[in-house]
């Protein structure tokens, strides 16, 4: 009888030592994976931008070399950060941020296994032609996204992305279609400029907006902004520094009068005849600054636009209103 107790209690110590050293195993092992295994770009520039990041010139790339990349940067300008391929980028487990041109790729799959990515930056003023962008939609750690000009059908699988906080997509979404965007209620910036936007009712439920920029779409109907009253920065207009576009279709501003945190608004290059809802905005005072120039606005002396404009420039509002129309 004390023979078996003893064997038990024999066994017992093994199993627990086992339990303790097996875990201390897998980790060492998991260690010596890391240190052995090489890794392997297909697109020469991303290599040498890797090799650049870690200051290794030269020699065999191994995962531990790479494994604490937190920030990859492209130069748009630059012929020798031009890429035609990402494959290997998946082995950058703890990139956080990525910028890139992207005129050259065509496949964005590669990208679906970072899962710590935050910010995501490409394309730019030259147009791109990346056609499928759903593995965007794996990219669910993603808090930064801007997709500049790049030309496609599809852009649906960023409204699965719903911890954004920050989201630019100007000359990308395929014939204005922003109905995406309803659940992509974490955003506190929004930029999705020269779209040929008409309806924006899916902007309604995006209470957390802090900024957002319409200009250069067709939009006539700004009644989904009313709810928005969170809003600093509201861009409706066209002008950019002084180079007229074409803004937005605008002729009632009525939902204006809510949004009392506004501090800058663009109305530049709409049909706006009446300004009264910005007179009605206990919001706007001393610092503001409302662009008003190129409407329908009656500039006569006593008028009730003139009036108006005075009104807001004694509370301390910079506004600018010649020419119109």
């Amino acid at each position: 009888m004390r023979k078996t107790i003893i064997f038990h209690a024999s066994a017992v110590i093994i199993a627990v030592l086992m339990l303790l050293i097996l875990p201390l195993y897998c980790l060492i092992a998991a260690a010596d994976d890391i240190s052995d295994k090489i890794i392997e770009f297909a697109d020469e520039n991303l290599e040498n931008r890797v090799r650049d990041v870690i200051d290794k010139p030269e020699g065999n790339l191994y995962l531990d070399d790479v494994i604490n990349i937190r920030a990859l940067h492209f130069d748009r300008y630059h012929p020798d950060h031009r890429l035609n391929s990402f494959e290997g980028i998946e082995n950058l487990k703890n990139l956080e941020e990525l910028v890139f041109a992207g005129y050259d790729i065509d496949d964005l799959s590669p990208l679906a296994e970072l899962n710590n990515l935050k910010s995501l930056d490409f394309g730019g003023w030259e147009p791109t032609f990346i056609e499928d962008l759903s593995p965007l939609g794996e990219l669910l750690s993603l808090e930064k996204l801007n997709i500049g000009a790049n030309i496609t059908s599809d852009i649906s699988s960023v409204g699965n992305l719903v911890n954004l906080k920050e989201l630019r997509l100007w000359r990308s979404i395929p014939e204005g279609d922003i109905s995406f965007m309803s659940n992509l209620k974490s955003l506190s910036i929004l930029n999705i400029a020269d779209n040929r936007i008409k309806d924006i009712s899916a902007l309604s439920a995006l209470t957390n907006l802090v900024e957002l920029n319409l200009g250069v779409n067709q939009i006539e109907d700004i009644s989904a902004l009313e709810k928005l009253i969170r809003l600093e920065i509201l861009v409706l207009g066209g002008s950019q520094e002084g180079v007229i576009s074409t803004g937005n279709k605008i002729k009632d501003i009525s939902p204006i009068k809510n949004l009392t945190n506004l501090s800058l608004l663009t109305l530049d290059d709409n049909s706006v005849a009446d300004i009264t809802p910005l007179v009605e905005n206990p919001g706007f005072g001393e610092g503001d600054k409302i662009d008003l120039r190129y409407n329908y606005l009656d500039l006569t002396p006593g008028s009730e636009d003139m009036n108006n404009i005075n009104t807001l420039i004694n509370r301390g509002v910079e506004v600018i209103y010649e020419p119109q129309k």
